[in-house]
């Protein structure tokens, strides 16, 4: 088992050693064990510890909720859940970014075979991406929440 400095550590996830220790005051990630001088000394389970806290705090989770996630003895049943929430809404972000690739080609088309595109044409578009985007933003909240 490989052991790692704060600045290794750090450098690995490609995080600040400044994460790492606040992580560390946050009680989020402890050193496995205190080197004879006093430094921090991490091995590959804080590794893996870390690269998981930054995954989560890519997902929008908050460090309280990361905490909390990390010491609930449901955390396999948890995870998945939010594993299966945010795989959920990547496709309908990817579906939604199909729709709008899709728009960009009709309105290319449009111009193409020279029908007259009014301001008027886009009312009806521009509505459609409002309303996906709200709806995004809301279930983004519920998930939140019920986690």
């Amino acid at each position: 088992m490989a052991n790692y400095s704060t600045g290794e550590l750090a450098k690995k996830v490609g995080v600040s050693i400044r994460t790492v220790q606040y992580y560390d005051r946050r009680q989020l990630l402890s050193p496995a064990k205190l080197s004879e001088a006093g430094r921090r000394v991490y091995t590959d389970h804080e590794l893996e510890q870390l690269e998981l806290i930054t995954f989560l705090k890519s997902l929008g989770l908050s460090l309280n909720n990361i905490k909390e996630l990390l010491n609930s003895p449901n955390f396999d049943e948890v995870l998945q859940t939010l594993l299966n929430q945010e795989e959920l809404q990547l496709k309908q972000k990817i579906k939604q970014q199909e729709d709008t690739l899709k728009t960009i080609g009709e309105i290319k088309q449009w111009l193409t075979d020279q029908i007259p595109i009014t301001p008027n044409s886009f009312i009806g578009i521009e509505e459609s991406i409002r309303r996906r985007r709200s709806l995004t933003r809301k279930r983004s909240a519920l998930f939140v929440f019920g986690a």
